[in-house]
């Protein structure tokens, strides 16, 4: 039974990456002539913005698919945690701020930094936030906090992202790392998946504490050395390549 849940994962991983393929190379035509039509008449095309704002979006849909249907390489150099916790709370202010939500960063001074993929480590830290702030819907903290610590006598790096949402119902907390699992109507079901597969991909890993009505918190662990040989691309999988532990507090 094992191999054959295998095999029809693996099948369905191909044609999601096929699909995705063939969704993107006209994807980028149209992106392009939009862009053209919107330098050389900006006046006339200002609505353009909303559709190319709209391409975008699939674009980072298909880029998930990717992600998660077909191995790709991790790209490891030295990268600051703390740095990409001020990026991603720059970029989500712009969410955050119409809802009436605060951010707030909770920066260890002394925090080293990691060998890892900073590009697909400040995916992990957007998806969380975001994911955060459609939990509290109005009002509330998103609270980012990094802090170094030592488990099993192995030096890592934390970052928390916590919230002060509706909490996730037991119900649903032992799926939600599995890819196209989604409560959100008109959601991809991907954000999450994606993010266990990165962490997963640098060795890490993911705590999920919640209790329903007093929000999330969100535990990424990161040994400081970063992938290793044998370990330095981004699982494909249909599921997720670890069991993140979600418990109830």
């Amino acid at each position: 039974r094992q191999v054959r849940e295998a095999e029809r994962l693996a099948a369905v991983g191909q044609l999601a990456a096929g699909t995705a393929h063939e969704i993107r190379n006209p994807l980028t035509a149209i992106k392009g002539f939009i862009q053209l039509m919107r330098a050389e008449m900006p006046e006339e095309y200002e609505n353009l913005d909303v559709v190319l704002s709209e391409i975008e979006r699939i674009e980072r849909l298909v880029d998930d698919l990717l992600l998660m249907a077909k191995p790709a390489p991790v790209q490891t150099a030295p990268c600051s945690l703390n740095r990409l916790v001020e990026k991603v709370a720059v970029l989500l202010e712009a969410q955050a701020r119409p809802h009436g939500i605060t951010i707030e960063t909770h920066l260890d001074p002394g925090l080293p930094e990691i060998e890892g993929d900073s590009r697909r480590l400040r995916q992990v830290l957007f998806n969380l936030g975001r994911n955060a702030i459609e939990a509290m819907g109005r009002g509330g903290i998103l609270r980012f906090e990094t802090l170094s610590e030592g488990v099993d006598g192995v030096p890592v790096v934390t970052v928390r992202v916590s919230d002060t949402g509706r909490g996730i119902p037991e119900a649903d907390r032992e799926r939600i790392f599995e890819p196209f699992f989604t409560t959100k109507a008109g959601g991809t079901g991907l954000g999450l998946a994606v993010v266990s597969a990165i962490v997963s991909s640098h060795r890490g890993t993911i705590d999920v504490a919640s209790a329903e009505g007093r929000g999330t918190v969100v535990t990424v662990r990161l040994p400081l050395d970063g992938p290793r040989e044998g370990g330095t691309r981004v699982q494909a999988a249909l599921l997720p390549p670890q069991t993140p532990e979600v418990t109830t507090s």
